[in-house]
């Protein structure tokens, strides 16, 4: 340079070593610096989306786009959630983006920018680049009114008999109903087993009641759904209610007969025989003696004497016929001699 050479750490070297020992009154270590001319930064910009009426009037707050970036930053402001097609106020009001067109707030292109604000798209070259969308109030037509028609059920005294129902429901206004038809029934039989139909007309502790069992106060059966609901109901009265729970007796009006399978006389009206189990006469149409028998214990049979068998010579007869005749002949004899004694006594 220009004062001198200069070593790696900015040392000049004509001067007194960067390091060492004092060895002199006076040691001068020079550094040597050369200026620094800064280069100017580049200049920055932000871009801002503003969305107004027809006549200016700022509809939301600002959006922005691109914050502070440096010149010849693209930018978009197309893109999504930055230019909606509707806007709805806090007011409850609906904005929808305007046509190509001139209004009062200036000229506006097909895409419903305002022609005077800033490019829709491009690149950051000034401190602040704004883009405007232009919108008109849309107003909305009302929407058809909707009604409801529901059915209740309730006794002769206006106790509720069943869940309610519904016969219409978000109907337009208008439109024709028949509850008759539709949700009337003849009979209600309560969860307790209780059964009740419709009452005829009539007056009644709910109220008057007319042909069809409707309450008269209630709105009509029949007719159009309005705005909001109708209230039909109907009227019932108690004919049966379930008999308690009896013990069931197994034979009802009759004794229960204690033998099993027992024969049935087919003879109606035929005198019962007083004596129990008598034995039954084997012999048909055979005249009873009246005459009871005592009963005499039987005796067990003598055996008979037992024959020798002889040969097979003919003679078995003979011999037999002669034993038997001399039985008889000793029987005899036996008489005749009880006949003697008695003589003599």
């Amino acid at each position: 340079y220009p004062v001198g050479k200069v070593d790696g750490d900015g040392h000049l070297e004509s001067s007194d070593p960067i390091k060492g020992k004092v060895e002199k009154p006076k040691s001068v270590i020079t550094y040597v610096y050369k200026e620094v001319k800064e280069e100017p930064s580049k200049p920055k910009g932000e871009v801002i989306i503003t969305y107004v009426d027809e006549n200016g009037k700022e509809l939301q707050k600002p959006r922005q786009d691109t914050p502070n970036s440096p010149y010849d930053t693209p930018y978009d402001t197309t893109e999504e959630g930055e230019k909606p097609n509707t806007i709805k106020t806090p007011d409850g009001k609906t904005y929808k983006i305007v046509p190509k067109g001139d209004y009062p707030v200036g000229k506006v292109d097909g895409d419903g920018h305002l022609e005077s604000s800033d490019p829709i798209k491009g690149k950051v070259e000034k401190p602040k680049s704004v883009i405007t969308y232009v919108y008109k109030e849309v107003k909305e037509e009302p929407s058809t009114p909707t009604g409801n028609v529901y059915v209740h059920y309730v006794d002769e005294f206006g106790n509720t008999l069943k869940n309610s129902v519904t016969d219409e429901y978000a109907q337009p206004v208008g439109k024709y109903y028949d509850t008759v038809i539709d949700n009337r029934p003849n009979t209600i039989i309560t969860p307790d087993g209780k059964i009740y139909v419709l009452v005829p007309a009539g007056n009644y502790a709910v109220g008057k009641v007319d042909v069809d069992g409707h309450l008269t106060t209630t709105d009509s059966a029949t007719g159009q759904v309005i705005k909001g609901d109708k209230n039909v109901t109907y009227v019932y009265k108690l004919v049966k209610t379930p008999t308690p729970n009896v013990p069931v007796d197994p034979t009802p009006e009759k004794p229960v007969d204690p033998t099993p399978n027992k024969p049935v006389d087919p003879t109606p009206n035929k005198p019962v025989d007083p004596t129990p189990e008598k034995p039954v006469d084997p012999t048909p149409n055979k005249p009873v003696d009246p005459t009871p028998v005592n009963p005499t214990p039987e005796q067990p049979a003598k055996p008979a004497p037992a024959l020798e068998q002889l040969p097979n010579t003919g003679e078995a007869q003979s011999v037999a016929t002669g034993v038997l005749g001399a039985i008889a002949g000793l029987a005899g004899l036996a008489t005749l001699g009880r006949r003697k004694k008695e003589d003599e006594k």
